[in-house]
C-alpha cells in the first residue's frame, strides 16, 4: 500500500533498503516521506481555500459595487443576486422568491435561472413552506443529500423535501440545496435558493457567504419598494 500512495523514485528507494534488509532504516525513510506527503498535502488544501475564500470576497466585493449601480431596480438586484451567488457556488437552479408585501403574502414573485439560461419571473399564488419556515427561523436550510435526509437544521427536514420535489431539474430531483432568507432587519423579503442535482455541494461556508450577500440585496430591494411608493404617491398628488 505504501508503494502506491508515493511517487516512483522515493517507492524505489524504499524498495531497494527494505530488500537490503535493513528494517530500520526503512521504517525511518518511510514515516520521514509520509509525513513529508502529509505536510504538502495539508499546504495544497490551505492553499486551495484561501483561493476559493479570495474568490468568495472577490463575489461579495463585486456585488455590493454593483448594487449601487442597481439604483431602484428590484428586478435588476435579484438578476445581480443570482448572478454572484454563482460565483461563490455553483447550482444548476437558482431561484430567488420575493415576498409581495401589498398582497400579504398571497402572492411571490419568483425568479428562476437554470444553469447559465436567461432568468424565468412569474407569479404562484400557492403555498410555499419556505416563506412559512423563515418566517420563523432565520438559519439557512442546506442539504447536503435531500433523499436521505441530511438536513441542517434538522426541523428543516420537511420543507427541504417539499421544496426540492417541487423544483425540478430537467424533470429530476434535486439531490442538494441551500436556501438564504432576505431579512431587511425584521422584515421577510424573500428566499435565495440554490439546487443541484449532485450532492454534498453546499457546505457552510457557502451558507456564510450568502447571509452577507442576502443582506446586501433585501436591504436594496427594501429600498427600490419604498422608491417605487413614494414615486407613486408624488404622482397621485401631481394629479390632484
Amino acid at each position: 500500500v505504501l508503494m502506491e500512495l508515493l511517487p516512483l523514485p522515493f517507492s524505489l528507494v524504499i524498495a531497494a533498503v527494505y530488500t537490503s534488509g535493513e528494517t530500520g532504516i526503512f521504517l525511518m525513510i518511510a514515516a520521514g516521506l509520509i509525513g513529508t506527503g502529509v505536510v504538502v498535502q495539508r499546504f495544497a488544501d490551505t492553499s486551495r481555500r484561501l483561493e476559493f475564500r479570495s474568490n468568495d470576497l472577490a463575489a461579495l466585493n463585486a456585488f455590493g459595487q454593483q448594487l449601487s449601480g442597481a439604483a431602484f431596480d428590484a428586478e435588476k438586484i435579484v438578476d445581480l443576486l443570482c448572478e454572484n451567488a454563482r460565483r461563490i457556488v455553483t447550482p444548476d437552479l437558482c431561484r430567488v422568491e420575493l415576498v409581495t408585501p401589498e398582497r400579504e403574502r398571497e402572492t411571490l414573485f419568483v425568479f428562476e435561472a437554470l444553469r447559465d439560461q436567461t432568468r424565468h419571473p412569474y407569479e404562484t399564488q400557492t403555498d410555499n413552506v419556505l416563506i412559512d419556515y423563515f418566517t420563523n427561523h432565520r438559519e439557512p436550510i442546506r442539504a447536503l443529500d435531500v433523499a436521505r435526509s441530511f438536513v441542517y437544521p434538522l426541523p428543516a427536514t420537511g420543507a427541504a423535501r417539499t421544496i426540492a420535489e417541487r423544483a425540478l431539474i430537467d424533470g429530476s430531483v434535486p439531490r442538494s440545496l441551500l436556501s438564504v432568507p432576505l431579512f431587511a432587519g425584521d422584515e421577510l423579503i424573500g428566499v435565495l435558493s440554490m439546487f443541484s442535482t449532485r450532492p454534498r455541494v453546499y457546505y457552510p461556508i457557502h451558507a456564510h457567504n450568502l447571509i452577507s450577500m442576502c443582506a446586501q440585496a433585501a436591504i436594496g430591494i427594501q429600498n427600490a419598494r419604498l422608491y417605487t411608493v413614494e414615486r407613486r404617491r408624488a404622482m397621485q398628488l401631481a394629479m390632484v
